[in-house]
């Protein structure tokens, strides 16, 4: 995309055109040129303007492009002014809350610039230009309706300056003097920072010769304006911009009146052209629109750009700071990670091992289990199995006198929930069998007579009994010693004899 600087006022338009190279970012400068205008004293408009510049860059094959429009010295107001001193950084809220005190109709709408000098090293010393908004709008909308983009609005004496100090810089205070037909921008310039800048001009009935004559008195104003207000050093040289061939009388004049070096700056000679690139007759004018199309060197750039002014540093992000930040961040997360990991890891296998330990708990439990379920039940069978001596011994003891009572049979069995006993005999008397019944009831045994009392002619007795004799296993005391010693003796035969042990339990066994 083609890069174009213009300058336009009453009398002419100065245009030119330059391209970037890829890569390398070197400028080449295709065209420049310059038109005068037909009428210098009817002021074009906005529209008319901007129809000629396209016209004008037609011809030249630009139809779009990014313009950088240079204003004069008259297009704004400018003032040197000293401010307390400030961190840089706070300088450019500085200088605009400070601009209303010294300009004439500063407004908040106003664009404004400036440039720190180095002038004192107590104070700050700053060269500050604001423009109307206005006037930005016409600018505007004339590169508008040229079919530009407008990128820069800079000024006119500091980008002649800028071209100057790529080309040649010096730590010298100079005047830098530009020629533009019928008006001049000169600049007193220390170490390449402009200190004044005055723009003149001469009337229309002036001939070359006289603006050249007249050129000296002005140079000579804006010195002793320049020392008395800035304090500036002795001027050491005079730079023209422009060619010795179009002002060999201005030569001569300021050799003679000023006693210091006088050279002229060709402009196109310190800026690379491209092999299609032919220069206009007159070089006057061109030195601002070369150095305005150079490379910006940033906030260390001596060109005033309203649409880019000055401001607060952006905070810089210390990339490398911020990656290395990152990279801790993200190795402490990943052995938080890891950590976590590990922790889970470690504690599934513990888990495991205590599922592995279980399962052969389990195994053993199970076994312990089908032994005491086997031992239980040989207790079970234990508590239900019965004492058939002690069951004996409990009859013998129990029965009445052997005169009285013979027995025929007695047969024990062992049921599912009770231990039974069918007991035959034989009584003298009748009246025996409710004897039998209440020492046998105290066992305690439940009574049944299947058959009942029945006569007999068994010898030496009278009648024959039949009985059955049923006891629940809860009710035999399994410790035969320990009843004894809870209950007492149970019965006391006429003899002396006491009751004996209690008969451990059997199951399934039948005595005759």
């Amino acid at each position: 995309m083609a890069s174009v600087a213009i300058n336009w006022d009453k009398d002419w338009i100065r245009i030119a055109v330059a391209t970037a190279t890829r890569g390398t970012g070197r400028v080449l400068f295709d065209r420049a040129l310059a038109v005068e205008l037909p009428d210098a004293n009817e002021e074009l408009s906005t529209s008319k303007l901007g129809d000629k510049l396209r016209a004008i860059l037609a011809k030249v094959g630009v139809n779009r492009g990014e313009a950088t429009v240079i204003v004069t010295r008259g297009d704004l107001e400018m003032r040197q002014f000293e401010l307390p001193p400030v961190p840089p950084e706070e300088l450019p809220e500085l200088v605009r809350f400070q601009a209303r005190n010294h300009f004439t109709s500063f407004t908040d709408e106003w664009l404004l610039d400036f440039l720190p000098l180095p002038i004192s090293d107590e104070q700050n010393v700053v060269l500050a230009a604001a423009i109307p908004d206005d006037k930005v709008r016409r600018i505007r909308d004339t590169v508008e309706a040229a079919g530009l983009r407008l990128r820069h609005i800079v000024v006119r004496p500091f980008s002649a300056v800028e071209l100057l100090r790529s080309n040649s810089p010096s730590s010298e205070c100079r005047v830098v003097l530009e020629p533009l037909g019928r008006q001049a921008d000169i600049s007193v310039v220390d170490n390449d920072y402009i200190l004044m800048t005055r723009t003149v001009r001469v009337p229309e009935s002036y001939t070359d010769e006289q603006f050249d004559a007249w050129l000296p008195g002005e140079i000579r104003r804006t010195i002793a304006s320049a020392q008395g207000q800035s304090g500036a050093r002795e001027i050491s040289e005079i730079v023209v911009c422009s060619s010795a061939e179009e002002h060999r009388q201005l030569r001569e004049d300021l050799s003679t009146e000023f006693h210091i070096k006088t050279s002229f700056f060709q402009p196109f000679d310190a800026v690379s052209t491209s092999s299609r690139f032919e220069q206009p007759d007159r070089i006057n004018g061109f030195a601002s629109l070369l150095g305005s199309l150079l490379p910006s060197s940033g906030l260390d750039s001596h060109v005033l750009d309203f649409l880019h002014p000055r401001k607060r540093p952006e905070q810089q992000i210390d990339r490398q700071r911020l990656m290395l930040y990152g990279g801790i961040a993200a190795a402490v997360a990943l052995i938080g990670l890891f950590f976590v990991w590990w922790t889970f890891r470690s504690k599934n296998a513990e888990i495991a091992r205590l599922e592995e330990r279980n399962a052969e708990l389990r195994q053993q439990t199970e076994i312990t289990d089908k032994v005491v379920e086997r031992v239980a039940l040989i207790d079970n069978w234990k508590g239900q199995s019965t004492d058939w001596l002690e069951e004996l011994y409990q009859l013998s003891v129990r029965l009445p006198d052997p005169d009285d009572l013979r027995l025929k049979s007695i047969t024990f069995r062992a049921l599912t929930n009770h231990g039974s006993a069918e007991v035959q005999g034989y009584l003298t008397d009748n009246v025996l069998i409710e004897e039998v019944r209440a020492s046998l009831g105290e066992r305690p045994y439940k009574w049944s007579s299947p058959r009942g009392l029945q006569e007999t002619n068994e010898r030496g007795f009278n009648w024959e009994f039949n009985t059955r004799l049923q006891a629940a296993y809860s009710a035999v005391p399994l410790n035969p010693a320990a009843a004894r010693k809870t209950a007492g003796p149970t019965e006391e035969t006429a003899s002396g004899e006491t009751p004996a042990k209690p008969a451990s339990e059997t199951e399934g066994n039948e005595t005759d």
